[in-house]
């Protein structure tokens, strides 16, 4: 092949690999721009609805006392994306959770492997 042949083929692969660059890059931000706007996702924390007021669930294992509690079932009514609204309800788990209501008025949730997890009561600045 002679050398002029050479430098031509190399010259057009090479404006050929800069245009499918500039192209990629083209496509990736717009698509970027696009998805950005239109798919921004509320993520809330794991939640039970309980007599008007939320609890949060937390990762801090406990043991249930040994006193009276009462025993309570929450609906799952979605995942985090979606705000529970009605009492008896969870945005976290599957099928129906388990909770526990101390003495105290802590909130117990018992995860699948039967251990018990803090929920703590979320509460308003004016509420106490």
């Amino acid at each position: 092949m002679k050398q002029s042949t050479r430098r031509t083929m190399t010259r057009v692969i090479s404006i050929t690999m800069a245009v499918l660059m500039v192209i990629g890059m083209a496509w990736t931000g717009i698509s970027a721009l696009s998805t950005s706007g239109s798919s921004a996702e509320i993520l809330y924390p794991p939640l039970l609805r309980y007599e008007d007021s939320f609890y949060m669930l937390t990762s801090e294992q406990t043991e249930a006392s040994d006193g009276e509690a009462q025993e309570l079932q929450a609906r799952v009514i979605g995942d985090q994306q979606t705000l529970p609204t009605e009492n008896g309800t969870c945005n976290f788990g599957s099928g129906t959770m388990v909770f526990r209501l101390e003495e105290d008025g802590q909130m117990l949730c018992q995860d699948n492997d039967g251990n018990w997890l803090i929920c703590e009561k979320l509460v308003s600045d004016g509420e106490e």
